[in-house]
């Protein structure tokens, strides 16, 4: 597994949810407190940034991926706080 974390500003969520006209007002401010509450990422990018920019930085992280990975990372975690 390979976690992406996709950060993007809150003025830029609250924009393209007043565009998508399907979601209640203040759901993304709400999100946004919440969202990257995830432990840990393998790599984190902006989806203000081009396109091509993310793909390029996935690749290059994909190829470049360690071991542990995150998930590896939380497992071993999650291990030891239950023993």
């Amino acid at each position: 597994m390979f976690f992406i974390g996709l950060h993007c500003p809150l003025p830029e969520l609250e924009k393209r949810e007043r565009a998508r006209g399907d979601r209640q007002v203040g759901e993304a401010k709400r999100d946004f407190t919440i969202i990257h509450d995830f432990p840990a990422y393998d790599l984190e990018v902006d989806s203000t940034a081009p396109l091509g920019t993310n793909v390029t930085e996935v690749i290059s992280a994909w190829k470049a991926r360690r071991k542990p990975s995150a998930f590896d990372d939380m497992t071993r975690e999650r291990k030891a706080d239950s023993a």
